[in-house]
């Protein structure tokens, strides 16, 4: 009798583990999708803002001339980083370098380095992977000495 006492509480304890164990999987799995998210409904903010300022006349340079900054560098190629390139490209502000954690496959005319590379000066670095932009401004700034600027900053100071 005590053998199948002692079972039965070693399989409900069992199940129990299983449960919490599963429940465990589950929310993390929604975190992760909460994260992806919330990730694509920022940029989504900051395409559709910078969509309006386009719409009424402004250009991104004007925030780099009004703040001086004549030669920069994108750290970013995917959408956004993309996006700032192309209205950037022929403009008076100089795109010094492009900076992508796999910048073998970025197609750019100009020079793509991988974040742990020699990273030259240059009037600012404007962060479009934004999502991420506190431990990629931490990690850029103890490179180098110039301002690191998130998009989002730059699309809500137009």
């Amino acid at each position: 009798m005590k053998q199948k006492i002692t079972t039965v509480i070693k399989m409900l304890f069992g199940v129990s583990l299983g449960y919490a164990g599963g429940v465990m999987l589950n929310k993390k799995a929604a975190d992760k999708q909460k994260k992806h998210v919330d990730k694509f409904k920022l940029y989504y903010k900051i395409l559709n803002q910078w969509m309006i300022f386009l719409h009424q006349g402004k250009k991104i340079d004007g925030y780099f001339i009004q703040k001086n900054y004549k030669k920069i560098a994108i750290y970013g190629m995917g959408e956004l980083g993309n996006r700032l390139y192309e209205e950037l490209e022929n403009s008076n502000v100089e795109i010094a370098y492009v900076i992508d954690q796999e910048a073998s496959s970025v197609f750019a005319e100009v020079e793509a380095r991988e974040p742990d590379e020699v990273l030259e000066e240059v009037d600012a670095i404007i962060v479009t992977a934004v999502f991420d932009f506190d431990a990629i401004a931490e990690e850029l700034s103890n490179k180098l000495s110039c301002p690191v600027i998130s998009l989002e900053e730059v699309i809500e100071e137009l």
